[in-house]
């Protein structure tokens, strides 16, 4: 869903420079898949800001437990809130430094009272890893061409007025403003062999998410949606959905909605990402990527296509494969055992 930083109210137009994201090889992808793309960010420990020339406003991110010492030169006063937009620290007269918390904001005042500079200090928590092993790592593209599918109206009143819940399910929630709802999409069939629990997650976009560094321009892959099927009919999206997600933080209600989990080689996986965990039967299934904001053609065509996802399943040993690999194929996962008798 939509991030909500505070800092976002005071945010200006932004002259475009480097992306603070370092990109590098992602892990290997198995069953000879095409290999991923993932990203590293740095963790702040300490910064300074110069209010006669501040920086850009930027997402700055904290090890979860930590903080991040500021020092200020040339800064009237300034504010620290928390989570809820509780001011929780303040100063005036030229201060010197301050420490911010994990999951907490800075903004910097004038002498009359107005927002020089603000920046969200987002938590790194260490990564929770899915159970099983690793069974596949895919890179799903949203060309410019891409299909869309219409989700139709909201249609859990008891949640929330402006989306609809594919299937009505409550972690399947999709932007869906009345009247609209057209979304994106591109498809992905595996072939399940072996009963069990299986978790999906994105661990990244390209180009990579304003979420993670508000110097990157914003668009709608930012907050990509992972949707499973025993089959998909996109003229029919609510029927045959046997688990969906959008945001890996809706697991975190203590986090708040900007997080992150920290992956091998310093991989930051932000809390936009999707994760969900199904229980699934042999069989067909269609992973089916789109996004949470609604789209429309031309929007997509001239503003933000092409992008991707890139994104891992989990699960029993041997448990699933590519379903276009001819070697999936060949598999038989319910051999017949021959029974005697006499």
């Amino acid at each position: 869903m939509a991030q909500m930083n505070l800092w976002k109210r005071f945010r200006r137009v932004l002259v475009p420079v480097g992306a603070v994201a370092l990109l590098i090889p992602a892990i290997g992808a198995i069953s000879g898949s095409a290999s991923a793309t993932t990203y590293t960010t740095p963790l702040t420990t300490a910064l300074s800001v110069d209010c006669d020339s501040p920086p850009a406003e930027e997402i700055y991110w904290v090890v979860s437990t930590g903080s991040a010492s500021v020092s200020m030169t040339n800064c009237p006063t300034y504010e620290v809130y928390d989570g809820d937009d509780n001011v929780i620290e303040n100063d005036s007269g030229d201060p010197g430094s301050t420490v911010v918390p994990a999951a907490h904001e800075l903004v910097v005042y004038d002498i009359g009272g107005d927002p020089i500079w603000s920046a969200w200090f987002n938590p790194v928590y260490p990564e929770t890893r899915p159970s099983g092993q690793l069974l596949l790592a895919r890179t799903l593209g949203l060309p410019a061409d891409a299909p869309e599918f219409f989700v139709g109206p909201p249609n859990r009143p008891d949640i929330s007025d402006d989306e609809h819940f594919l299937g009505g399910i409550e972690t399947c929630d999709l932007e869906s403003d009345p009247g609209k709802g057209m979304h994106v999409y591109a498809t992905f069939e595996i072939r399940v062999l072996v009963a069990g629990q299986y978790t999906f997650r994105g661990i990244g976009t390209d180009p990579l998410s304003d979420y993670l560094s508000s110097l990157n321009p914003e668009n709608e892959i930012s907050d990509p949606f992972l949707a499973l099927y025993t089959n998909f009919d996109p003229t029919s999206p609510d029927d045959n959905v046997v688990g969906c997600n959008d945001d890996l933080n809706d697991f975190y209600d203590d986090y708040g909605d900007d997080m992150a989990e920290q992956l091998d080689g310093g991989v930051v996986m932000e809390g936009h990402q999707p994760y969900f965990t199904a229980s699934l039967q042999p069989g067909i299934h269609t992973l089916v990527l789109t996004l949470y904001g609604e789209v429309e053609e031309p929007d997509w065509w001239t503003d933000q296509a092409p992008a991707s996802v890139d994104f891992e399943m989990w699960g029993p040993v041997d448990g699933l494969c590519d379903a276009a690999d001819p070697a999936c194929t060949a598999i038989d996962p319910d051999p017949v055992v021959p029974v005697f008798t006499g």
